[in-house]
């Protein structure tokens, strides 16, 4: 039987999964999504997405955790990330994700001396693949880890006057990170202890990034 295609969403949570970010993909994606748990279950759910389904795609989202904890984990999912690097098989790091790519490839991770939460102005690049124009966005972030330099085979995608390193991309493949929560919710970003809902409409334009990727990475498998 054919597998059918299937998007990954990898989340890191080591206390709560952000099962909004899951609901937002499923919301977004064409095709079919499934949620793995790396640190809370394992890696196993990965390995068996990859016997039953056509693994298209992944996001390796947010966490609590610091890639400077050097956890098990942490090692397992880098392995995996190492094994699916292909030209046709689009990887996107949000926050925690965003730090672990840029980690696994040499750049170090450094504590930001606080916490960050709330809107701040990125400057994202144009991308032509994801088909975004350069723009200066508002973009949702609760972090307190930073990627201090450029990872060996990467470029910058996304800066701002806070971060530096806002955003990445591979020079060769079909890798993206943001340091921004462009999977950020209403639901999310009040779960970080954010109230400000005047500022909540906002959020829409980092899903809107998030969207171009997905449908970059599934645009072959439905005809469009």
């Amino acid at each position: 039987m054919e597998k059918k295609p299937e998007l990954l969403v990898i989340d890191p949570s080591i206390i709560r999964p952000e099962i909004e970010t899951f609901h937002l993909v499923s919301r977004l994606s064409p095709v079919a999504v499934s949620f793995h748990l790396p640190a809370l279950e394992g890696m196993d759910s990965l390995w068996e997405a990859e016997k039953s389904a056509q693994c298209i795609g992944a996001l390796v989202v947010g966490s609590a955790a610091s890639v400077r904890e050097k956890r098990e984990w942490q090692a397992s999912l880098i392995r995996w990330i190492e094994n699916k690097k292909h030209p046709k098989f689009p990887i996107l790091g949000i926050c925690f994700g965003h730090q672990l790519l840029a980690y696994m490839h040499g750049a170090s991770v450094v504590d930001c001396g606080k916490r960050n939460i709330g809107f701040r102005t990125v400057d994202v690049f144009e991308d032509k693949r994801l088909g975004l124009s350069a723009a200066k966005v508002p973009l949702f972030v609760a972090h307190n880890d930073r990627v201090d330099e450029l990872p060996e085979g990467f470029e910058l995608f996304a800066s701002s006057e806070l971060i530096s390193i806002d955003g990445l991309r591979h020079k060769t493949l079909p890798i993206w990170s943001f340091q921004p929560h462009i999977d950020a919710t209403e639901a999310f970003a009040l779960n970080c202890q954010y109230t400000d809902r005047s500022e909540f409409h906002q959020l829409e334009l980092g899903n809107s990034i998030l969207h171009k990727f997905i449908r970059y990475t599934t645009s072959q498998f439905i005809g469009s």
